[in-house]
C-alpha cells in the first residue's frame, strides 16, 4: 500500500521535522492506528449490514426474480461477447488462410499438381512439391489426404 516515491511525501517529511516531537510523532501514529482501525470495523459493520440486506431481498419474492433477471442478462450479455469474439478470429484466421499465398491457395495448388497425373504416389508428389510452394512436407501430405487418385479417375 505504501507509495514510498509519492511526490506528496517529501514536503510533509520537511514540515514534520520542523513541528514535531519524536513523542508527538509516536502519539499521531498511535492516533492514526486507532482511527484506521475503527474505520476498519465500521467498513466490515456496513458489510455485514449490506449483506444482511441482500439476504433478506434475496428471500423475498421479488428479490427472487430479480436476481435470476440479472443472472439471465449477465449470462447473455456474456454468450453475446463470447460469440462476438468467436465471430471476430474465424474472420481472422479466414483472412490469414484466403489472403494470397495462403494456406487455402498451397492446398489448392497441391491438389492440382496432384491432380495432373504427374506422380506416381501422394508422398512423392508432396516430398517434390512442398518446397516449391513453400509448404511442409507434412502440410502437402496432409492436404493430398482423400483425394481420389488421378489415374483411378481415367480408368473410370
Amino acid at each position: 500500500m505504501e507509495n514510498l516515491d509519492d511526490p506528496r511525501i517529501g514536503p510533509l517529511l520537511a514540515v514534520a521535522r520542523k513541528e514535531f516531537s519524536f513523542e508527538h510523532a509516536i502519539r499521531q501514529w498511535a492516533i492514526q492506528k486507532i482511527l484506521a482501525a475503527d474505520l476498519s470495523l465500521d467498513f466490515e459493520a456496513l458489510l455485514l449490514d449490506q449483506g444482511q440486506a441482500l439476504d433478506a431481498w434475496l428471500k423475498s419474492k421479488e428479490g427472487r426474480k430479480e436476481a435470476l433477471k440479472l443472472r439471465s442478462d449477465a449470462e447473455e450479455k456474456l454468450r453475446k461477447k463470447s460469440a462476438d469474439a468467436t465471430e471476430r478470429s474465424r474472420a481472422a484466421a479466414n483472412a490469414l488462410h484466403n489472403r494470397p499465398g495462403g494456406s487455402r491457395e498451397k492446398v489448392d495448388a497441391i491438389r492440382k499438381i496432384w491432380g495432373s497425373g504427374k506422380y506416381k504416389s501422394k508422398d512423392l508428389c508432396a516430398e517434390q512439391e512442398c518446397a516449391s510452394l513453400n509448404m511442409s512436407f507434412a502440410a502437402a501430405r496432409k492436404a493430398l489426404r482423400n483425394i481420389s487418385s488421378p489415374l483411378s479417375r481415367c480408368t473410370a
